[in-house]
């Protein structure tokens, strides 16, 4: 139904890695009467964690499209970390951290 936004209107685009969401408004849907807990609802759809970063994002993408600017271009709506290349480490061991063995004639031995 043109004119009203819907789950039809807004997408969720997650990137392959899922280091990025990006939503995709519709420019035909009537988004005024959204609110950040509208599109929160689709991040958890998702499976996208609400962080701070979150939550400014979808704070000012409100902002647009209570003016009547919905973005036309995908929005970046939140951004992780990719995961560290894996390097090669080398664990020492100190002898300090061996276990005492008890002798035989230590009274906890059996």
């Amino acid at each position: 139904m043109a004119g009203v936004a819907t789950k039809s209107s807004v997408k969720v685009q997650v990137s392959p890695d899922r280091v990025r969401a990006l939503f995709q408004l519709r420019p035909d849907g009537e988004y005024a009467s959204f609110t950040d807990l509208d599109f929160y609802e689709f991040l958890q759809q998702s499976k996208i964690k609400i962080t701070d970063f979150v939550k400014g994002r979808v704070k000012d993408l409100c902002g647009l499209v209570k003016k009547g600017s919905i973005p036309i271009d995908l929005y970046l709506v939140a951004e992780g970390q990719p995961p560290v290349e894996p390097s090669n480490q080398e664990f020492i061991w100190d002898d300090k951290y061996k276990p005492a063995t008890p002798g035989v004639d230590d009274p906890g031995y059996r």
